[in-house]
């Protein structure tokens, strides 16, 4: 992602409650104007310290509209969430009220964020100006208008924890994942397939069930299905329908097959054919996940007896 530039930045003393808060981001924009360049869009960014949700004074901003009460009876999760709403409407009623001042004076904000942090100043609000984006026009030197997107984040440090941890355990899973797969890789025994042979036996299960099928038919669906695969992943092995692959899928195209795969394709003619660990696991995907949707046009179950070894 490309990191914004910041063109401005400067700091009140004053609190995020303030109820004059527009009208001192007004008086410093019209004292210094913010120089801006008319083909961009720009970003706002209001930074108070999150200590001040523990205040009385927070809670006693005037709102212009009341948030819903949750329902239900009279509790302390009730009361929780209360406080959670005002808190929301409270920053997003501030993040309304300056961003439309800042807009008066000429400056086309893209959005803003009003951000909760933990500052070494208290009873300060810092306000930041980014070079958002550059404007876009159609064939007729219409200005696109875009998306205007708002963020209301009342604890900016609680939410880099909780990504920072989300992010190792993502981490751990895909190292743990790739573990698993080494592993099974390591122990399994290469079963090397033609591809013409794995998608001529995929056409003869595929067709099982229609009792005219003939030999010119398994053949066609099986060239058919070979001429639009294309390998998404080797291991565990996942094929799937492509309209106009990049390299079509010769018939000696070597596949190492799993002893399990399952064939499925949608109402659309998309299909996959992947690895299953089971028959069982098959079985539960086929009853569950699959003829259970009114997407699911054919599925059937391949085992590795069904393929002659290269």
């Amino acid at each position: 992602m490309k990191e914004r530039k910041l063109v401005r930045q400067f700091t009140l003393d004053t609190e995020i409650y303030d109820d004059e808060l527009p009208q001192k981001v007004l008086s410093v924009l019209r004292a210094e104007p913010l120089e801006t360049d008319p083909h961009f869009y720009y970003g706002m960014s209001i930074v108070f310290d999150k200590a001040v949700h523990q205040t009385r004074d927070f809670f006693q901003y005037p709102l212009e509209k009341m948030p819903p009460s949750p329902p239900g009876r009279h509790s302390r999760a009730a009361e929780q969430d209360q406080l959670r709403n005002r808190l929301s409407a409270i920053l997003r009623q501030q993040l309304s009220r300056v961003s439309s001042a800042v807009r008066n004076t000429g400056i086309d904000l893209s959005g803003g964020a009003i951000i909760g942090d933990d500052l070494e100043q208290s009873h300060q609000v810092t306000l930041e100006f980014y070079e958002e984006r550059e404007k876009e026009y159609d064939k007729k030197g219409r200005l696109k208008q875009g998306p205007t997107v708002n963020r209301i984040m009342p604890d900016r440090t609680f939410i880099a924890k909780k990504a920072a941890e989300l992010i190792v355990k993502t981490a751990m899973e895909k190292a743990t994942d790739a573990a698993r797969k080494e592993q099974e890789q390591a122990s399994h025994t290469p079963h090397m397939v033609l591809a013409g042979e794995l998608f001529s036996a995929a056409a003869k299960t595929i067709l099982l069930d229609q009792r005219k099928k003939t030999d010119e038919e398994v053949a066609a669906l099986a060239d058919q299905l070979r001429l639009h695969a294309e390998i998404k992943s080797d291991w565990p092995l996942e094929i799937a329908f492509v309209k106009k692959p990049e390299n079509t899928m010769a018939e000696d195209f070597e596949i190492d097959c799993p002893e399990f795969l399952l064939y499925h394709e949608n109402s659309g003619g998309n299909w996959t054919l992947k690895k299953v660990n089971t028959l069982a696991a098959a079985q539960t995907e086929i009853t569950k996940r699959g003829y259970n949707l009114k997407t699911t046009a054919r599925m059937a179950v391949l085992h590795h007896d069904m393929l002659p070894l290269k």
